[in-house]
C-alpha cells in the first residue's frame, strides 16, 4: 500500500484505500475470532496501520471515518484522532457504538489510554452494564502508559475496580480483566506481589469466573518467566 496513492485529508479516498487493501478470505475468517464481519471489508491491521500514516492526523477526519460504521474504518478513526483532543462525553458516545472485542480494544488503546481522560473514562465505564462498555475499562488499564499511569494510587483504585468485576461472566469481560491484572503484574516486583495477593482473594469468591481469572492469573504470574521479566524494571 502507498501511502501517497490518496488524499490524506478525504474520507472517501481513504475509504477507497481501505476497499483496495480489502480481502474477501480475511474478511470471512472474521468469525473464527469472534468478529462480526457485518460491516467489515477484510483488512489485515497491519494494511489499516500503512494506510493510517498517510492520513493527516485530526479529530474531523477520525470522526467521518468513524462515522461509516465499516470496521476498519473505525479502527482507523482511533489511530488518527488526536488523544489530547478527545472528551470523555465524546468517548462515552464512540464506545456505545462499538460491536467487537477488536475495535473496542483498537480504541482504548490507541486513542483512550493516551488521552487526559483515561483515568476518568475507567471509572465511568465500570458503571455501565454493557459487556463492551465493562471491557473497555479494563481494556485501558492493561494499555495504559505503565510508567506515567501506574501510580500506587491509580494502582489502588485499578485493584477495586478488578474486586468489582471478576464476577462478570461474560467471555470479553471476564478475558480484559484478566489482561488487566497481568498488565499489573508484570510492572515490577512489588505490583507482581500485589497482583498475586488479588488474585488469590478473588479466588475465593463463590464465583466461576472469579476462580477461572485468579487461577490463569497466578499460573503466569508467578512463572519463571515473569520474574525474570521483573528483574528489570523497578517500580514506577
Amino acid at each position: 500500500m502507498n501511502s501517497e496513492s490518496f488524499e490524506p485529508t478525504d474520507p472517501s479516498a481513504i475509504m477507497g484505500a481501505l476497499m483496495k487493501a480489502s480481502s474477501g478470505k480475511y474478511r470471512d475468517n472474521l468469525q473464527k475470532f469472534a468478529i462480526n464481519p457485518g460491516e467489515a471489508l477484510g483488512v489485515p491491521v497491519p494494511e489499516i496501520r500503512k494506510i493510517a500514516k498517510g492520513v493527516l492526523p485530526g479529530r474531523s477526519i477520525a470522526l467521518e471515518l468513524w462515522s461509516s460504521g465499516v470496521h476498519e474504518a473505525m479502527i482507523l478513526a482511533t489511530m488518527v484522532f488526536p488523544p489530547n483532543e478527545l472528551t470523555l462525553k465524546e468517548a462515552s458516545n464512540m464506545l456505545k457504538e462499538i460491536r467487537s472485542w477488536d475495535l473496542c480494544d483498537h480504541f482504548t488503546g490507541n486513542l483512550v489510554a493516551n488521552s487526559t481522560i483515561a483515568i476518568r473514562t475507567i471509572a465511568d465505564w465500570l458503571q455501565m452494564e454493557s459487556e463492551f462498555e465493562r471491557r473497555a475499562a479494563f481494556s485501558t488499564i492493561a494499555q495504559l502508559d505503565r510508567r506515567k499511569f501506574y501510580t500506587a494510587e491509580n494502582v489502588k483504585f485499578f485493584f477495586n475496580c478488578i474486586r468489582k468485576a471478576a464476577t462478570d461472566d461474560r467471555n470479553f469481560v471476564k478475558k480484559a480483566v484478566l489482561w488487566a491484572i497481568l498488565a499489573i503484574g508484570k510492572t515490577c516486583r512489588e505490583y507482581n506481589s500485589l497482583s498475586i495477593l488479588i488474585a488469590k482473594e478473588i479466588s475465593g469468591m463463590d464465583s466461576k469466573p472469579a476462580k477461572w481469572i485468579a487461577g490463569r492469573a497466578l499460573k503466569e504470574l508467578t512463572s519463571g518467566k515473569v520474574a525474570e521479566h521483573l528483574e528489570k524494571f523497578p517500580c514506577p
